[in-house]
């Protein structure tokens, strides 16, 4: 595997916090390094179906099928059932429909910025579920909708991290697309507000319990929304009059 495709997804754990669940699951290193190698293949094989998303505008359907042939073949090796490929991956498949709309002129500015991230995130989700289900013993860390809020934030995080790389591919970057349609001030503020709206809501639903792990996403949800806020007021790219490579896209469709 590409030396700077395995740091990315390494990068990727880390940052979701899954080697730390291990520690938690009572399984030998040499066991949880074999987990882990089965979800980074997985995580490759995503990545890869996102990389001829980002540089293909024409979009071909038997070009789609070899990447997904490799992510079924990846969940296979998890055990996962064929019966059962389909279902694991249906949020993938709803974000790439996304990704293949913005062809169309169909940008994610038209939907429900929660909605659209939540499916955004489905490859961490896809993760997670896989861990639960690998490593049961964590059901008693937290479940899966405990993340909704920190997905949220860290998948907005990713996409101001992403601004200047993104500007160069095709790419359903929430925050480049606004930028591109509304300007800087107005993009910092309707993100400036979904983060707050999502540290509320992640208050509200861990207000009351006892369980210091569900503490603990919290205190990280409240914490990357404060990295990510002043990621958006630094950025150079929302300083500067740039168009994305998406964008040009679009002009030309419209001309």
């Amino acid at each position: 595997m590409d030396k700077n495709l395995l740091h990315k997804i390494n990068e990727l754990f880390e940052y979701r916090g899954f080697p730390e669940l291990y520690k938690f699951s009572n399984l030998s290193t040499s066991e949880v390094a074999n987990i882990n190698e089965l979800l980074v293949r997985l995580q490759a094989a995503i990545y890869h179906l996102d990389e001829y998303l980002e540089t293909t505008w024409d979009v071909k359907q038997k070009d789609l099928n070899g990447y997904w042939k490799n992510i079924y073949e990846a969940l296979g090796h998890l055990d996962i059932d064929k019966k059962q490929q389909k279902i694991y991956c249906s949020q993938i498949m709803k974000y790439q429909k996304h990704e293949i709309d913005l062809r169309r002129n169909l940008l994610p500015t038209r939907l429900n910025t929660e909605f659209f991230y939540f499916y955004k995130s489905c490859d961490v989700k896809l993760m997670r579920r896989l861990l639960l289900e690998k490593l049961p013993v964590i059901h008693t860390l937290f479940s899966s909708a405990d993340w909704r809020y920190f997905d949220l934030v860290t998948e907005i995080n990713d996409d101001t991290t992403d601004l200047e790389e993104d500007l160069h591919t095709i790419n359903a970057n929430m925050v480049l697309i606004c930028y591109n349609l509304y300007g800087r001030s107005a993009t910092i503020d309707i993100f400036s507000n979904f983060l707050d709206y999502c540290v509320e809501q992640s208050q509200q639903r861990f207000a009351n319990t006892l369980n210091p792990y569900k503490k603990n996403i919290h205190t990280q949800t409240v914490q990357q929304a404060i990295k990510t806020k002043k990621l958006l007021n630094q950025s150079n790219v929302l300083k500067q009059e740039t168009e994305s490579v998406l964008y040009k896209h679009l002009k030309s469709m419209r001309a």
